[in-house]
């Protein structure tokens, strides 16, 4: 038998580990070979060859496999092929069945830069924070949240905080809430949350999948974020940071969020250029019109601040 086969002085041996899936593929591109006998079948390196004879159409390789007939190692070969099949059959019915247009504008903006307000910026209108449900025990028991949301209010008309799940995870606060009274805490500060920013919206995700899907009809007709804007909204935040914010007193903001007049935009501006509330209610009518930036605003903010007002069914100007 061994005079019937002999190993010629071109031929290579060869022993490939399976760590480094690009072995194989470098050794093919460096040698040429045009005849080449797999010792240990896997389907990986028959596709490997088959990548090769592509890349190289002048090459005509013949691939050679040797094998028991009925074996563990050819039946778990042919497993694989019909994997491979399933898999391609598959991706075929269910690319048929999209519902995905491809005219979209795929274009991503990134920004290598961290984002100081929210996460994603769906609309010019829409700012999203997400966070999974840890981040979010964490971000409220912290405050962070209450002051991500409070930028948010402050740059967007929509802001939102995204509650999102993991696909591994019941969709319930009482996966990671074991306790029942950490579980209320957090509940609790959830809706005073709410309750200090009127503006806020909650969303709830139960997979990252779902959160794409609301993305798009979030953003379903609408005008697509500026890139710059966004940008500019984030050398704001780096530049004033520290104490754009956290210097106002809560208890004067939401104060001035209840006034007629004054808008979210508005009262930061109030707080930055008035010492006490007694000065903003004797400014001058110019100097009103300047920082509401309306005739309607203003008008409505000196008829709650000036009066006329009703007391006890008596009607008397309040200087």
């Amino acid at each position: 038998m061994a005079s019937l086969f002999s190993l010629s002085s071109t031929t290579f041996l060869v022993s490939v580990s399976a760590s480094n899936p690009y072995a194989f593929e470098e050794l093919l591109v460096e040698v040429r070979p045009r005849s080449v006998i797999l010792f240990d079948l896997h389907l990986s390196a028959v596709r490997t060859v088959e990548v090769y004879q592509a890349m190289f159409p002048q090459t005509h390789v013949e691939l050679y496999t040797l094998m028991y007939i009925k074996s563990v190692d050819e039946q778990r070969y042919l497993n694989a092929v019909q994997k491979e099949k399933m898999a391609f059959a598959t991706l075929i019915h269910e690319k048929a069945a999209m519902a995905v247009r491809n005219d979209w504008d795929e274009e991503i903006n990134i920004d290598r830069g961290e984002n100081k307000v929210g996460d994603y910026i769906l609309t010019p209108t829409v700012c999203v924070e997400r966070k999974a449900l840890q981040d979010l025990i964490d971000s409220l028991c912290s405050g962070r949240l209450y002051r991500q949301a409070e930028r948010m209010c402050l740059h967007y008309e929509t802001p939102v905080v995204l509650i999102e799940f993991s696909a591994l995870e019941a969709f319930s606060f009482k996966n990671k809430l074991q306790s029942e009274m950490i579980q209320k805490k957090t509940i609790m500060r959830l809706v005073m949350l709410t309750i200090h920013f009127p503006k806020l919206r909650l969303l709830w995700s139960p997979s990252p999948h779902a959160t794409a899907e609301l993305f798009e009809l979030l953003k379903s007709k609408r005008p697509q974020p500026s890139l710059e804007e966004a940008l500019k909204v984030t050398e704001k935040e780096l530049k004033h940071e520290g104490a754009s914010l956290d210097r106002f007193n809560p208890k004067t903001t939401r104060f001035l969020e209840a006034l007629p007049g004054v808008g979210n935009h508005t009262k930061y501006k109030i707080m930055r250029r008035f010492a006490t509330l007694q000065d903003l209610f004797r400014a001058e009518d110019n100097v009103l019109l300047d920082v509401f930036e309306s005739q309607e605003n203003r008008a409505s903010f000196l008829q709650a601040a000036r009066g006329p007002f009703e007391k006890r069914g008596k009607k008397r100007p309040i200087d």
